[in-house]
């Protein structure tokens, strides 16, 4: 072999050990960077203002100020204002297409201005991830064009309440209900507001006079109180997650329990404005009977105490006036109560309770909550257009006629809670 080939040889060896490995042994490695998953926050925090001569139309200016900014902050300035008129139209107008991003609220301040115009300046938490998912459903953030369900509907349908004749509610005796209200306990420890359980006892105080006016059963706060102390309500609560007034309210079988939260802003030493929150809800099920936040005028009398009292009585009054409507639907439309039936035999008999009563009269609907064959018992909730004792004899009637219930019997009442057993 000539000299020559020999040291290409090994030339060639050199640089096959010296050489990079092909590609075919790179393909565990990706051969561009991954792009970052994109994130959202689930919620965020903003403040905004409203202006306006009346309370109610400061407070949607108020919420409407606030949805804009979270807007913005996801859409941009620019893309925002290019399609401001879409974008208003569909979550902006009306307060049921935004309420549903608006998770927590504090109205941190309240004043009128030179010309009499109410400013009320709000900080809102809102869910930011969820109104952005909307966005882009409907197309605002460059996806493909959804409908959004919060969107009000572009023509009347047969459903819409403003094709249907009111209700006349002017008959509605109400007098049957028993009612608790109490503060809201929990928002009594995150206010910094030294005086804020004062105004709060004063507030269920004030409610409760108005309550008793209309006949309704009301619970004296001093003697809730009193159960709170006595059953170690305070720490049960702290323990769990049901709020005092619910635990307050099964103490004393209420049918219906409320919490209220008022929010006092005061300046110019006795100038005063005062707004309440209040949501009333169906002890058994928890269903929600009312959520209602009025406002009273701003008063500027000869002491701040004075201005705060008659403050808080204007929003009491209005408060009342738009609870008694909903008190009037809740029993007009049927009220609903917690059947629970014990001893009882299978499943196929707790079956045929509820098909029986379900086709009683007045009886609205039934639904079956509960069925445990150990402890032999079913529970269902009933909605019935009267009150418990009626709800107790129609069942009667109804149902002991059905073979195998024969020997019903009822073992409990105690406010909307009905207990029967079978033996």
């Amino acid at each position: 072999m000539k000299p020559w080939v020999g040291m290409l040889g090994i030339v060639f060896l050199v640089f096959s050990c010296a050489s990079p490995r092909p590609p075919e042994a790179k393909v565990e490695m990706p051969s561009t960077p991954q792009a970052p998953v994109q994130s959202f926050p689930e919620k965020m925090t903003f403040e905004g203002v409203g202006k306006a001569s009346e309370f109610a139309a400061s407070r949607r200016m108020a919420y409407q100020d606030v949805m804009r900014k979270a807007i913005i902050s996801i859409m941009g300035e620019k893309s925002y204002t290019t399609q401001k008129d879409k974008v208003d139209g569909q979550f902006l107008n009306t307060e049921a297409q935004f309420a549903s991003y608006i998770l927590q609220k504090e109205w941190t301040s309240t004043k009128r201005d030179e010309n009499g115009d109410l400013l009320l300046s709000l900080k809102a938490t809102i869910a930011t991830k969820k109104l952005r998912d909307d966005l882009e459903a409907a197309g605002f953030l460059g996806g493909a064009s959804k409908p959004v369900v919060a969107s009000s509907p572009a023509t009347p349908t047969a459903e819409t309440p403003k094709s249907q004749p009111e209700v006349d509610l002017s008959s509605v005796d109400i007098s049957g209900l028993s009612i608790l209200i109490y503060y809201n306990s929990s928002a009594l420890k995150q206010s910094a507001d030294a005086d804020a359980e004062r105004y709060a006892r004063r507030a269920v105080q004030l409610l409760n006079q108005e309550l008793l006016q209309q006949g309704i059963q009301i619970f004296d706060l001093e003697s809730a109180e009193k159960i709170a102390q006595e059953k170690n309500l305070l720490q049960e609560e702290a323990r769990g997650n049901v709020g005092l007034g619910l635990l307050l309210a099964q103490q004393v079988y209420a049918e219906l329990y409320g919490e209220v939260t008022p929010t006092v802003t005061y300046r110019n030493g006795t100038t005063a404005h005062v707004i309440l929150d209040l949501k009333l809800y169906v002890r058994t099920g928890g269903r929600v009977i009312a959520s209602i936040q009025k406002g009273g005028q701003e008063y500027d009398s000869v002491s701040l105490e004075a201005s705060i009292s008659a403050s808080m009585r204007d929003s009491v009054k209005k408060v009342t006036a738009e609870l008694i409507t909903n008190l009037k639907k809740y029993v007009n439309g049927g009220r609903f109560y917690t059947v629970r039936l014990i001893e009882v035999g299978s499943a196929r008999d707790a079956t045929t309770f509820a098909s029986t009563v379900s086709k009683l009269e007045r009886v609205k609907n039934v639904k079956q909550t509960l069925y445990s064959k150990n402890d032999r018992t079913a529970e269902y909730e009933v909605q019935f257009q009267g009150n418990p004792n009626e709800l107790m004899e129609i069942i009667f009637d109804g149902v002991t006629t059905k073979p195998g219930f024969e020997s019903l019997d009822l073992s409990t009442l105690r406010g909307n809670e009905l207990i029967f057993t079978m033996q």
